[in-house]
Parts: C-alpha cells; sequence; structure tokens
C-alpha cells in the first residue's frame, strides 16, 4: 500500500523551512497514486493527537507545511494528501477524473488509514474547498464520530465570483456533457515544475508585481511562485467537478440548521472556522449564515488579509496558528 518513502523534499521552493521531522510517501487506492506527507512532532515533544489536512481547490500539499509545522512543534503530528487531480498525484489508469464521489470516498479513505494510527485523536484541518468538504464529512462521513476537532479555514461555501442563479445554471447543463468534461483531462508531468522556474527567474520584478497584484490568495508576494507552479502541476478542474464545489458549498449554507443538528449529535466534537474579512473569494456573507445556523462552530475573523490564511504574512499566520492550537489543546 504505502510506498516510495523518503525523507521530504520539495520539488519546487516555497518560502519556509521545516523544523519538525517531515516525510513522504505514495499510497495507491481506487485508481490513483496519492502523494502522501507526514510532518511529526520532535522526539523531545509530547504527543497529543493527529491532523489530517485536506487543501483546496487546484492546491497541493506544500501550501499547508508551514502549519503542519508548527502544529508538528505543539505536539500534533500532520498528515496530508495531494487529491485527485491536484499536485503530484497520479493516475494508475489512463483516466483521471474526479467529482463529489471520489472526493468523499478519497477522504474515506484517508480518516480510516490516519483513525489506524490513532483512534482517539483525529483532528480534520480543511483550507478553502477543503474547508468545505471537512464540514460536509462531519454530516455524512463514515467515521465522523471518531473525529475529535474540526478547523476550516476560509472554507468555500459560497464563492464570489459563482453566486448568480443564471450561471450556477449554465454549469449544472453543460456538468451532464460527458465530452465537455474530458476534455478538460490533462496529463500530470513533474517536468512542468522545472520549466516553471526557469521561465520565473526571467521575470522582471515589474512583471511579478502585475501579476501579484491580481492574486486573491495571499498579501506576501514570497508565496507567489509557489503558487504559480502548483497551479502548472494541478489539472483544470471538470466542470462536474466545479458544480459539485459549488453545489456543496450552497447546500451547507442553505440547509445550516440541518447542519447543526447533525454536528449535535458530535458529543465530543469541537468546530473552528477562521475566516479573512477582506476574503476575496470565498463570500463571507455565506460563512456568517452558515455559522449562525450552526451555533456549535467557533469563528475567529482576521483583518489585512486574503483568502489564504496559511501563507499569509507572518504576522497574520502567527495569530491563526496560536488560535489553532488553542482550538487544539482546549
Amino acid at each position: 500500500m504505502i510506498t516510495n518513502v523518503s525523507e521530504y523534499e520539495p520539488v519546487f521552493d516555497i518560502p519556509y523551512v521545516l523544523q519538525a521531522r517531515a516525510k513522504q510517501f505514495r499510497v495507491a487506492y481506487n485508481k490513483c497514486e496519492f502523494r502522501c506527507i507526514t510532518v511529526e512532532p520532535p522526539l523531545d515533544v509530547k504527543y497529543k493527537g493527529r491532523c489530517l489536512f485536506v487543501h483546496g481547490y487546484r492546491e497541493c500539499s506544500e501550501l499547508h507545511l508551514r502549519m503542519m509545522d508548527s502544529l508538528a512543534l505543539q505536539g500534533y503530528a500532520c498528515f496530508v494528501f495531494d487529491q485527485r487531480r491536484n499536485g503530484l498525484s497520479k493516475p494508475l489508469g489512463l483516466f483521471d477524473y474526479t467529482n463529489d464521489h471520489y472526493t468523499f470516498d478519497d477522504l474515506e479513505f484517508f480518516v480510516s488509514f490516519n483513525l489506524a494510527i490513532d483512534a482517539d485523536n483525529l483532528c480534520l484541518v480543511g483550507h478553502s474547498m477543503g474547508g468545505a468538504i471537512v464540514l460536509q464529512y462531519m454530516t455524512t462521513g463514515r467515521h465522523r464520530h471518531r473525529v475529535r476537532n474540526v478547523v476550516a479555514s476560509s472554507p468555500l461555501l459560497v464563492h464570489r465570483d459563482n453566486n448568480c442563479v443564471w450561471k450556477f445554471l449554465v454549469m449544472l447543463v453543460l456538468s451532464y456533457i460527458p465530452l465537455l468534461n474530458l476534455l478538460t483531462l490533462q496529463k500530470t508531468d513533474v517536468n512542468v515544475v522545472r520549466k516553471q522556474q526557469v521561465q520565473q527567474s526571467r521575470l522582471r520584478e515589474e512583471d511579478f508585481r502585475k501579476v501579484a497584484t491580481r492574486n486573491r490568495l495571499t498579501n506576501d508576494l514570497s508565496w507567489l511562485p509557489a503558487v504559480n507552479q502548483i497551479r502548472l502541476i494541478s489539472k483544470v478542474g471538470t466542470i462536474e467537478e466545479v458544480i459539485h464545489i459549488l453545489r456543496r458549498g450552497m447546500g451547507l449554507v442553505d440547509n445550516a440548521e440541518q447542519v447543526g443538528r447533525r454536528f449535535a449529535e458530535l458529543d465530543s466534537c469541537k468546530f473552528l472556522i477562521c475566516q479573512t474579512l477582506q476574503d476575496p473569494l470565498a463570500d463571507i456573507g455565506g460563512v456568517e449564515k452558515f455559522v449562525k445556523g450552526v451555533p456549535e462552530v467557533q469563528l475567529r475573523w482576521y483583518e489585512e488579509c486574503k483568502h489564504a490564511l496559511f501563507i499569509e504574512r507572518q504576522e497574520v499566520f502567527e495569530a491563526v496558528a496560536t488560535d489553532v492550537v488553542r482550538f487544539l489543546n482546549s
């Protein structure tokens, strides 16, 4: 099941050096080989629990390593996998496809994988699309009663660009045209990363800053080269995948009271949402409406930052990390 175990070595540069112990390996499941990374607490730090990270749309594990490292130094072992069609995960056959079925089937597999290591102290941490995924999992997931804590960072419940009814209906119709979905299939090629590194080294500073002004993830420009490289190796989403992402978030918001009742069944589980007030991707009105219907959820707001809190400016990241550690420890 587990192959290619080695010390973690990034395939492209990130503006952060891991302090805790990290290793990477591959796990094959349901016609996909997933790239996985674990960050373990130092040997002299008391172990407190295990966190399973779920990344966002067209992302990969590297964008979560700083938060994973921060938690590991506080005693929490962390695990993350590149989701199907994202990052360095790759298909084991000709076709590579994903939708809600694969998203939650894969997550069930990795929840079971981590529960086999720690059956009593598993926490779910999701960002953006991943934030909505972990919240949805806690309503219907097979092992939801065994999860101790849930953290959602800027969960993608309502997208600022796709909250119009007519857009939703058009995408819904297109999602049932198989040819259009298959046309989005691409082949993952790690060499693309190396090509992008060469291209970015040639960018003039003013050109890079023009690109930076359009980004909606972070105010920390040092993370943007890594973000660009990740976008190149992660495949474009199929129409069906995108419509499922939008439908998932809208379902959580529109059925918040029902979600609250499902969460109330989980006596030992706590929930935290970390959300930026100036989020240019996720509509904060969706988060507010969701939390209003689900009183079990704690909400923390952060100012002067964009969508991806885990790769924000150091002062913002430290505030988020402090709140997450305090929440997990409580």
